[in-house]
């Protein structure tokens, strides 16, 4: 293999693990069973880095209970070193935490952190989504303050890398953070449709309100 590629700033990109496999792959056949796991390892942790900055908290937490109840989660505990570590259990409990809050410093059973039933919900917001309102507060402020903008309408473009992230900025303008993480919060954990509240359109163009 290539060890110049083998640094934390490639690690962070998203093709680290594809740049690892096709440097393997033609010798593939030949290495062994541990080999092979730390390869998918690691584009499972790569994959646990985008999602924890991409979805929020509800949605990654979500993800992460349903990892540890499912068949791939026994085959990580069977083959999987990382699995036991330490960071791997702070994973969970501060995934768990941004959706609950943190605990009080009390030893609880799995089944009592993982019950829904009698916990108090702390949602924690996206940082994404307060750095995109301190811009867009900018971008008003300097609207009104000028004005040959105030004689016609001004569009604010909003990029997003797809539909669901789009969506989800477009709930988070109209209603609010904590409104869109309890909306999720009612759909992933609880089944729970919201009420007086419409469905999403997808947009991508935010009108500045006069």
């Amino acid at each position: 293999m290539d060890t110049n590629d083998l640094s934390v700033e490639n690690a962070l990109g998203k093709s680290f693990d594809l740049v690892v496999r096709m440097q393997l792959d033609p010798v593939w056949n030949q290495l062994s069973l541990k080999t092979k796991q730390l390869v998918f390892d690691l584009k499972m942790l790569r994959t646990l880095l985008f999602f924890l900055t991409q979805y929020d908290c509800v949605t990654f937490n979500s993800y992460l209970e349903s990892l540890r109840h499912s068949d791939l989660y026994r085959t990580f505990s069977t083959h999987s070193a990382w699995i036991f570590m330490d960071a791997a259990n702070t994973l969970f409990v501060k995934a768990r935490d941004r959706v609950f809050g943190q605990s009080q410093g009390t030893k609880t059973s799995e089944h009592q952190q993982n019950s829904t039933t009698d916990r108090v919900l702390n949602l924690e917001e996206n940082p994404k989504w307060h750095l995109l309102s301190m811009v867009l507060d900018e971008i008003f402020k300097e609207t009104k303050n000028n004005s040959s903008l105030l004689k016609e309408q001004c569009n604010i473009l909003i990029v997003t890398n797809d539909d669901r992230t789009c969506l989800q900025l477009r709930q988070y303008l109209c209603y609010g953070g904590k409104s869109v993480l309890q909306r999720q919060y009612d759909r992933l954990l609880e089944s729970k449709q919201p009420k007086n509240q419409p469905d999403g359109i997808v947009v991508l163009m935010v009108f500045v309100c006069k």
